[in-house]
């Protein structure tokens, strides 16, 4: 993840340099990330066998397109949230309580 964080920043840079647009930035520093994240399976033996990417690194390159994606305008619509459970959970079942009585050894 370090590595995708420090190749597209410096993607951001050298487009900063050239460019004075924060898109163009923004899609600099996305294509440095892409680009860096293409190269951890030959960084990494373990990430080559299993034909997988590093995760960490993904989930920086999805941020930034998503961020992109919103600067030029053609970002999705937001998901209306469903909550995950149909009501408020007690306490007690949060915590893992069962509602059964324990017995103290004495």
């Amino acid at each position: 993840m370090l590595t995708v964080i420090r190749e597209s920043a410096a993607a951001a840079v050298a487009t900063a340099e050239r460019e004075n647009d924060i898109s163009a930035v923004l899609a600099g520093a996305t294509d440095g990330a892409e680009r860096a994240l293409a190269r951890t399976r030959a960084c990494c033996r373990c990430f080559a066998t299993r034909g997988v990417v590093d995760s960490g690194g993904a989930g920086l390159v999805r941020l930034l397109e998503g961020a992109l994606h919103y600067l030029r305008g053609d970002a999705p619509a937001p998901l209306r949230r469903v909550p995950a459970v149909p009501g408020p959970i007690s306490a007690g079942i949060a915590l893992g309580e069962t509602g059964m009585a324990t017995r103290r050894s004495t």
